[in-house]
């Protein structure tokens, strides 16, 4: 996620999986490629290049459908202004508006695995509401805890929120 812009009444923060996009992509273009090379070519074997992209489109297809883009736009003051939070993939759009006076604090979540952490930026609510008791910004955890750490006291300063 990073800072789109900023502004004393706008915040937009911004995370595009375009490196998943485009390495998935170019999954599934160079499958279709193997396929019909196999079919042109009569010393490499069909079979074997079916069963490959018979394995890698589905997945790619799965990875694409997963790598959501994620708007965050912040308007107004925080007595009357609200968040925007829009996810959307190749195959659906949501779009999530929420008033800027019910978010009670920005977090750094962390989830360790395998040895490292990894790290997403949440917000905490006030209240229990049809949102939950917090939302993460993003579906997923990542590295780049110094990152993260600006995402939320850009957002806190936004917010006025003190820690």
């Amino acid at each position: 996620m990073r800072i789109k812009l900023q502004s004393e009444n706008l915040l937009v923060l911004e995370d595009k999986p375009l490196i998943s996009w485009i390495f998935f992509g170019s999954l599934i273009i160079g499958s279709v490629f193997l396929i019909i090379y196999s079919l042109l070519n009569q010393n490499v074997q069909i079979e074997e290049a079916l069963i490959f992209a018979a394995f890698i489109i589905p997945f790619s297809f799965i990875f694409i459908y997963l790598s959501q883009y994620v708007s965050c736009r912040f308007e107004g003051d925080r007595a009357n202004g609200i968040l925007v939070l829009k996810r959307q993939n190749l195959f659906r759009k949501k779009v999530v508006k929420i008033h800027l006076g019910n978010i009670k604090d920005v977090e750094l979540d962390s989830d360790y695995d395998d040895g490292s952490y990894t790290y997403r930026v949440s917000l905490v609510f006030k209240s229990h509401n049809i949102y939950g008791h917090y939302v993460p910004l993003t579906n997923y955890y990542s590295s780049g805890k110094k990152g993260k750490e600006k995402i939320v006291s850009c957002i806190k300063s936004f917010l006025k929120i003190d820690d």
